[in-house]
């Protein structure tokens, strides 16, 4: 059957929209203090500029690895699993992932936190935007996915003002500012378990 085609107004009264944003808000709230602190904290650890930025760039290497995966076998799994098990699969990398990160203390942990974290954020990327696509249609899907990402906006303005705050109060520990990411990726993950299809979509797989 067919796709019921949300509007902006559906979207907005869908329980599954409001989830899908506060997921995106907890993961921005967590990959935008890595973003900024990752070099810092790797710093204190005796890595220079380059090799911290090595990582990081490791890291988006392999989210090349997970964006592929998914799209190479992308339709056995929407055929096999809910498209909201992809993106937890994700999350869940990524929280692992980012636990070495928080608790690195050897080059080993870095090196698992890049594939892990990166492989994560890959298979997140398409596999969000199959769950969108699934849940609300194709006709507002831009609208409808642009103000989802604005709201999650958010937490990505906050959180790197807290973290920072947090190791200011720690007098430079990481590790706590660095497992609030974890519990943000965390959060998500745990969020897409519950995140079932809209009513609307629910009745039309029925028929």
């Amino acid at each position: 059957p067919a796709l019921v085609d949300f509007t902006t107004a559906m979207a907005l009264r869908s329980r599954a929209f409001w989830l899908v944003t506060i997921a995106g808000l907890t993961a921005a709230f967590a990959g935008a203090p890595l973003t900024i602190f990752q070099n810092i904290r790797m710093g204190d650890l005796g890595y220079t500029a380059m090799e911290a930025a090595a990582f990081f760039t490791m890291r988006l290497a392999f989210s090349y690895v997970g964006r592929v995966g998914v799209m190479v076998t992308g339709d056995w799994l929407s055929a096999k699993v809910s498209p909201r098990f992809i993106v937890f699969v994700g999350y869940a990398m990524e929280t692992v992932g980012m636990t070495f990160f928080a608790l690195g203390t050897a080059t080993w942990y870095f090196y698992a936190w890049a594939a892990l974290d990166g492989m994560g954020l890959g298979i997140i990327v398409p596999g969000l935007a199959s769950l969108m696509g699934s849940y609300f249609g194709r006709s507002s899907f831009g609208f409808i996915y642009g103000l989802r990402i604005g709201l999650s906006a958010i937490g990505a303005a906050i959180a790197p003002t807290f973290v920072g705050w947090l190791s200011d109060v720690r007098k430079g520990d990481w590790l706590a500012p660095f497992m609030v990411i974890v519990v943000g990726y965390g959060l998500s993950a745990v969020i897409y378990i519950f995140c079932t299809p809209p009513k609307e979509q629910t009745r039309e797989q029925v028929r």
